[in-house]
């Protein structure tokens, strides 16, 4: 559905070849993206209402909450610009690729903070798994550490994506040498970081699944009801932080890569028939993306029996924790008590 067939959309040459991604109309790929995208938004609305249905402090919980905030934010963005492009005709070429390019620097603020979140959860269960007894009695993974921690990579998200919004405006607007000075660069420099992003996850990840494979090791020996089943529920928690890193390495670091090779290829060589392979695998980088950021709560609907039971519209407030231990025991054993 093309709404800007008789609309000049090519401001300056020079700004073309620049940034290859102008839509100016909407493909069927961009209609499952946006699809995809505000069903994840629901998906994580509900998943933030079960979350804050734990009454107790998680360290984990905590970050998932967090996580489903930030991937809310994100799809928003990643919709928004394509709802923006359906009433291109409406504004002028200026206004028009003002707001897509801010668009796109916000969305890269969201692709940044979500896998940022995602390793840290990864970290925190590391942490969980390796030294149990500090976090149990509350010396590690406090409050105010995990709060300090996700404040701090706000902060170098958003320093991450305000040179992309800021360099992209100023280019449009002729306010530099554009014979000098190029997009392509600060888009490496974003694709390098996510990249080492998406490796240390893997790291986390090998180390993870290394403790998940002791812990299987370990069943057959004596243990009692009680911390057997807290044992297994705590593994089904590492397979969910496991499983969500996955799908942030398979939606930022493989597609990703396609894409950064393609646009490599298109900077050096400026052949104008790459561009359409370009839009394709940047479309299906989003729409990797878009799930990745949506498909949280299949997860947790599948291996936390607790979450399935809390039903936000009916109203029912019941602790979420996979744990079998009352939650009126001590704090210091609810803060974690072996399940995350």
């Amino acid at each position: 559905m093309d709404v800007s067939q008789n609309t000049s959309i090519e401001p300056n040459a020079h700004f073309s070849k620049t940034l290859p991604y102008q839509p100016t109309h909407l493909r069927t790929i961009d209609y499952v993206i946006i699809t995809v995208s505000y069903l994840g938004i629901m998906g994580n609305v509900v998943s933030l209402l079960v979350w804050r249905t734990h009454k107790t402090y998680n360290p984990v919980i905590f970050l998932f909450k967090y996580l489903a905030v930030v991937d809310i934010q994100h799809l928003v963005s990643i919709s928004f610009w394509r709802i923006f492009v359906l009433f291109r005709r409406y504004f002028s070429d200026h206004t028009y690729f003002t707001v897509l390019f801010t668009t796109y620097g916000i969305e890269f603020f969201g692709q940044a903070l979500s896998l940022h979140t995602t390793l840290l959860i990864a970290v925190c269960r590391f942490i969980v798994v390796s030294r149990p007894l500090e976090v149990y009695n509350g010396t590690l993974l406090t409050r105010c550490q995990v709060i300090v921690a996700c404040v701090v990579l706000f902060f170098w998200c958003l320093l991450l994506a305000v040179p992309f919004i800021v360099m992209t405006l100023i280019i449009f607007n002729d306010k530099i040498d554009k014979g000098k000075t190029s997009y392509f660069f600060p888009l490496i420099f974003a694709f390098c970081e996510l990249s080492v992003i998406t490796l240390l996850m893997i790291v986390f990840d090998v180390l993870l699944l290394k403790k998940l494979y002791s812990s299987t090791a370990l069943r057959s020996s004596p243990d009692s009801p009680q911390s057997g089943e807290i044992r297994y529920k705590g593994r089904r928690v590492t397979v969910v932080v496991v499983l969500m890193s996955m799908g942030s390495i398979l939606a930022y670091l493989i597609t990703g890569t396609c894409v950064a090779l393609a646009f490599i290829y298109l900077h050096y060589t400026q052949e104008e028939k790459t561009k359409d392979t370009v839009e394709t695998l940047i479309t299906t980088y989003e729409f990797f993306e878009s799930l990745n950021s949506s498909i949280n709560i299949i997860f947790y609907l599948a291996f936390f029996q607790n979450f399935r039971k809390v039903s936000p519209i009916a109203g029912t407030i019941i602790d979420v924790t996979e744990s079998s231990i009352p939650t009126k025991i001590p704090r210091s054993k609810n803060v974690s008590d072996g399940t995350w």
